[in-house]
Formats: C-alpha cells, structure tokens, sequence
C-alpha cells in the first residue's frame, strides 16, 4: 500500500455517490468542504443511538445501562429541563462533574431540549470554575457533590438552577439544589416538547486555554459538531477500506470503548461518547484514570478501542501490574490531545503487535477535526500527525500570516465548516484567532510532505500540556506566587 492507492481511495469514497461525498458550503465569505450526508444537526446524533435499544451501552462501577435505559433518563431529563427548570432553545446549561452516565444523560438531555451545552473542566479550582460560570452565565448548572461545594464557596447564592448527581457521592437535596434522580423521577411523568434547531446554532461551548491564561469558551453549531462525528466515521471507513476488518480477539464479540479521558476534554466528548452512541458501541467510563482499574476493565469488558492521550497509554503499557491482566482484545489503540513521544509507537507496537495504531491533529476550535491516520496508513509514517481531513482546508504560513510553500516549516492555519464561530462574550479573542484573510491561526508550527502527511514540528505559544489539558504558565505561575513557600 502506497501513498498514493491511500489518497486514489479517499477520491473514491469521498467523490459523488460515496457515503463520504464531499459538498461544498459557505463559512465567512469563503468556500469550504462538507460531508453530504451527515447528520443535519445535534438532534440527529443523539437520537442515533436509540434504535439499539437493549444491548448494552454503558457501564460505569456498579451501574450497566442498555441504550434503552440511557434514553429512558434523557428523555426524562429533558422534559424537566423544558418544563420544571423552563429551559428554552438557545439557553445555557453548564455541567460541572468527574465522568459518569449522569454526565453523558446531561449532555444529551440538554441537545435535546435545544439548549447549549457547557462542558467544565471538572479539575477547575474555586476561582477558575466562578469565572466560567460567570463567562457562561446558564440558567441551570448540572453537578456533582464536588464541583457543588466549590459552587458554593463563590457564590453565597447561586443565581441559576442546580441539580447534583448521587452516582459519584452522596448527597441531601436543599433550598436551591434538586437531586437529580429526583428530577428524572419528576421528568418521567412530564410530556416533553419536540424542538428543532437551527444547524448554524450554537450546541456546545468547550473551554479551552490560551497563552493568556483565561479559558476562552469555544461556540462550536450543531452543524460542526455533527460533521466532526460524519469524519471520525470517515476515518474508520477509510482505514477499513485499504485493510479489510480485523477480526475480534481475546474473548472480544463486539465493538467496546474504554473511556480513559475527561468528558469536557474534545477526544473524551467526541471519540468516548458521542461516536459510540452513534454507532451503537459500548462505552466503560473511568471516574479517573487508575492504571490497575484500566487493565481490570479492559480484561473483564473486552475492550476493543482504546482513545487516549499519550501520557496515559504510556502509564498502561509501561506498569508493572500490566501483566497481570490481558489485554489481547484491543484492536485500536489511538493517541490524541498532546504530541507523541518519539518511542511510543514502538512501546505500543511490542506490547500490542495486532493493535491497529492511530494519531491525530485537532482543536478544541476545530471540534478535533484536523488530520489523522490509523493502521497501514499510519505505519506508512508514524511520525507524523496524519493525512489532512476531507473536510478541512490547511495551509502553511510564516510569521506574517503569508502562505508559504507547504514542505517548509510554518504556522499551521485552518478553514473549515467545523472551524468555532467565536468565542464566548470574547471579540477580541475571536478576531487574534483568525488572520484578516479568515484563517484559524492554531499556533502549532509544522508542514506537509510531498505525500499529503502532516508533521508537527513545536509550538509558537507557550503553553504547558497535562493529560491533554492545555495550561497557561501563567496559570502555574499565579498559583507559586500565591504559595507563601514560595
């Protein structure tokens, strides 16, 4: 497999009359790439899932739901959010909390409902989730006991509904707070009211970090979000399509995912949960990443995807307990969010020899759509970041924003429909993002062989990556100068 059959391939499947048949559209003025038959908007996605019905979809520490069960809860949820909480389209609902069904029931119940959702960054301090609530402003903010008690510490009285999940500690209902298994009690006997939405609204806004050091909200439609799971189903399409399918092993009967990442983190939100419900795959979440409970699950669920940073896979392949466990079901390994070390690949590759192996390029700003390669794609170079999505347009420009020739090592910039709308009550930040001549400006340098490969050689912002968490160092110097051992 060459080059060249893998990019005849992608005119193939991409060209008129393929399932990926690329369309154009029109974002800012400019012409820009599309799948054809994605789904319209959010709506379409998150009601996917549900003609799986009874085979199980998620599993969570003493908690199994089947795909009936989960949108037995959403649509509970939804209804109180609609009629209880009186959440209209275009509102903002913020949820606060470490990895649970909760949260993927929040997510959906508020799509549903025609409301915005607000990922937070659940390892937020005090003052760091005030100012995202504040920048957010929602009219209801779903919680765990945790992210409540910071909520509570900033703000004497919180000026939005509140309703905290019992999945991860226990809790008592009060004054402003409802608990959330009351609420979907109380939803299941209200009549939901069906909403369409607008697939150039806002869905989603995700939190990201800049070299300034405040989050910046990142506005992603409906209309993006869908078409970023349209391209990770290219990509298992494309990769399928030049290897034929990998048969199941280790005891592995069918297609699971272990979750290893936050949620409110893009490759958690968008390979972790949304593409498993697409597809109808089961999804193990972690409440954290705990290396022996990883190898525990991914034994006992026969786990055959595994989508997560590389500090992480580094951690699972390299622990002395890893032995204890198989770990012979694993069928794609996949390494996103944070640049590859030089010696993972290999690591992997010893440790998981059949594993098809994959890596990425994205941002948060591009709803994790950007390049990417698995299998014998990947093996054709594994150094680099991947082959330029179909739906994304790149280029290479030098310190003045002038495109320069591709080969050669420059600011790597981006157009595409899943390119952010702005972010959140921030214009001056929306217009240092794009260059005048409307190019996303990703601050990451790089440049793209004579093969279509794109390679990431550093970065032209100074920011600090932790488990696939953009930080400021700023932020890590504010917090020294607070230390009086400092």
């Amino acid at each position: 497999m060459t080059p060249n059959d893998i990019h005849q391939k992608i005119k193939e499947i991409t060209g008129q009359g393929g399932y990926f048949e690329i369309t154009e559209t029109h974002v800012g003025g400019a012409a820009v790439p599309m799948f054809k038959s994605a789904p319209r908007d959010m709506l379409e996605v998150v009601s996917a899932g549900r003609q799986f019905t009874s085979q199980p979809f998620m599993v969570f520490e003493q908690y199994r739901y089947t795909f009936a069960d989960f949108y037995s809860e959403v649509d509970a949820l939804s209804a109180y959010l609609q009629q209880a909480v009186g959440v209209q389209k275009g509102d903002r609902v913020a949820i606060a909390m470490q990895n649970c069904p909760h949260w993927s029931v929040a997510f959906y119940a508020i799509l549903s409902a025609g409301a915005v959702a607000v990922p937070l960054n659940s390892w937020s301090t005090t003052e760091e989730l005030q100012f995202l609530l504040t920048n957010a402003d929602p009219v209801c903010v779903i919680v765990d006991p945790r992210r409540l008690a910071l909520i509570q510490a900033c703000f004497q009285t919180p000026p939005w509904h509140i309703m905290v999940t019992s999945q991860l500690d226990e809790v008592t209902a009060s004054d402003h707070v409802v608990v959330l298994d009351d609420a979907l009690k109380a939803g299941s006997a209200l009549t939901f009211e069906p909403v369409q939405v607008d697939p150039l609204a806002a869905a989603m806004i995700m939190y990201t970090s800049g070299s300034t050091g405040k989050p910046k909200g990142v506005v992603s439609s409906h209309r993006s979000v869908a078409q970023a799971i349209m391209n990770m189903l290219y990509l298992g399409f494309l990769t399928v399509s030049v290897e034929g399918v990998r048969d199941y092993r280790g005891g592995a009967t069918s297609e699971t995912a272990l979750l290893t990442v936050p949620l409110f983190h893009g490759t958690g939100l968008i390979s972790g949960l949304l593409l498993p419900t697409f597809i109808g795959s089961k999804v193990v979440m972690l409440r954290k990443w705990d290396t022996e409970r990883a190898l525990e699950l991914i034994d006992r669920e026969k786990v055959t995807t595994l989508s997560s940073v590389p500090a992480i896979l580094r951690d699972l392949m390299t622990s002395p307990l890893r032995h204890r466990y198989s770990i012979e079901s694993l069928l794609r390994v996949i390494a996103g969010g944070a640049a590859m070390p030089t010696d993972l690949p290999k690591l992997i590759s010893t440790e998981l020899p059949h594993a098809s192996r994959s890596a990425g390029f994205g941002m948060t700003e591009t709803v994790a759509v950007g390049a990417q390669m698995a299998g014998i794609i990947y093996e054709l170079y594994p150094s680099a970041a991947g082959i330029i999505s179909p739906i994304m347009r790149f280029r290479i420009a030098d310190a003045e924003d002038r495109e320069i020739d591709r080969q050669s090592d420059g600011e790597i910039q981006l157009r595409g429909v899943t390119c952010l709308t702005e972010y959140w009550r921030n214009p001056e930040a929306t217009q240092r993002a794009f260059t005048q001549d409307g190019w996303l400006k990703t601050g990451d340098l790089g440049h793209i062989n004579s093969d279509g490969f794109l390679f990431i050689t550093g970065r032209s912002k100074e920011i600090v990556i932790r488990g696939g968490e953009n930080i400021s160092p700023n932020e890590i110097e504010d917090a020294a100068y607070q230390n009086l051992a400092v």
